[in-house]
Order: structure tokens, then sequence, then C-alpha cells
């Protein structure tokens, strides 16, 4: 009889233990559930906004390049062009902080005229749009506009002596997805992990090309960190960004 209810007892506690442990575990499977939940909105608000973003940024290229008369920007005329290494920089609006621009940056002389010239203008007219979404989502790393002829647009400001445009970048996944071989689409692409060339680390890029009247013109980019997007998710259980 004694050993009956021993095992009985030892039953009873094994169901128990069950019984708490599977409380315990339909808890913590719920709590997990509902911070992915809240995390994954966090990053889905980002990830929104930045695509109506660069939806936007497109439309308007198109709209801004298909104006038969394109005045200067008031930005053109600080523009430097330095004959010693045959490129041109903003470098000057640097030490003026309330231009609040970003840092144009190119290969050859500055353009006189022509379809160059007004892609130049479009860049520069980017500015404040590029500083209203950076107001809105002051956590992401660039904004920028790179060209197909040369140049890039990459706001906040960086000095030309940390970034400028070498050809090297139309390699960097951030223009090569976007690229008529690589996106005959024409679609808006998030790239792969890689190495920031400005200095920010690990990143992902959201990229749009850029066409009018069906030749590619450039890439419209926006980057995130994966050090960014890790605070973003950041909770007690391990997470990992793929």
């Amino acid at each position: 009889m004694k050993k009956i209810k021993n095992i009985f007892m030892a039953c009873f506690m094994v169901a128990l233990i069950i019984t708490m442990f599977y409380g315990n575990y339909i808890t913590q499977i719920k709590e997990m559930e509902s911070i992915t939940v809240t995390k994954a909105a966090i990053v889905n608000k980002r990830i929104i906004l930045s695509k109506a973003f660069i939806e936007n940024m497109t439309m308007l290229s198109e709209d801004y390049l298909n104006h038969e008369d394109i005045h200067d920007s008031a930005l053109l005329g600080h523009l430097d062009y330095n004959s010693l290494n045959d490129s041109f920089n903003l470098d000057v609006l640097g030490s003026y902080k309330y231009f609040n621009v970003g840092n144009l940056t190119g290969i050859g002389e500055i353009p006189k005229e022509g379809k160059y010239r007004d892609e130049i203008n479009m860049a520069l007219e980017f500015n404040k749009y590029f500083r209203n979404f950076y107001n809105i989502l002051p956590d992401i790393a660039w904004i920028y506009y790179t060209s197909e002829h040369n140049f890039i647009n990459m706001y906040p400001w960086v000095s030309s002596r940390v970034f400028k445009f070498s050809e090297e970048l139309k390699n960097v996944e951030f223009y090569s997805i976007a690229l008529p071989e690589n996106n005959p689409d024409r679609k808006i692409l998030w790239t792969p992990v890689y190495t920031d060339h400005a200095g920010k680390g690990l990143m992902v890029t959201l990229s749009s090309p850029v066409y009018f009247k069906d030749e590619f013109r450039g890439v419209i980019s926006i980057d995130l960190t994966t050090k960014i997007l890790s605070k973003l998710i950041n909770s007690n259980y391990d997470t990992y960004i793929i």
C-alpha cells in the first residue's frame, strides 16, 4: 500500500512539474509573440516610410527632368572644381550649418549646360526632401542620389576628405542592384548586408533606379545600419538580423 502511495505521489509531482513547465512555456511564448509584434511594427514603420519616400523621390526626379526650362539651383554656385584631381565638391557649405544640405561630389568639370547640369540641379534640389525625411527618421544612416554621370549627393553633409564619389561606388551593392541589367523591371530593392564605404559599418540599403525618357540616370538610396536595426529590435531574447 505504501509503495502504491509513493508511486502515486511521484506521478502527481511529475504531472505538477509538467503542468507548471507547460504553463510557464506558454506564458513565455505569448510574451515573445507580443514583443515580436511590437518590434516588427517598429521596423515595419521605417520600411514603409522609407519605401514611400523612395517612390515619391523617384516620381519627383522624372517630373523635375521633364521640365523644359530648369533653372540653376542657388547651391550650384557653391560647387568648387579642383583642377588638380579633376573633381568637384560642396565642401564650402560644411562650415555653414544653416544651409543643412548634403555634400555633392563628383568627377570631371562642372557641366555648363545640358542634361548633366540639369541632373546636378535636380540632385541639389533633393536636399530639402532629404532633410525633411531625415528629420522624421534621424536614425537612418544616409540618404543619397548617385548619378550614372559620376557624382553623388549625400545627406547629411560629410567632408569630401572623408567620403567622395569614385567610380568604384558603381560596383557597390546599393548601386549595382538597381542597374538595368540587374533590375530590368525597375523595382525598388533591398540590398544584402554590406560594408558602408563612408565608415558607418554594416548596413542594408533600399535603392530605386531613376530613369528619364527610358535612359538610366542614377539611383536614389536610403541606408540603415545593422547596428540601428539591432537596437530597434532589441529585447530580452536573442535576435538575429537575416
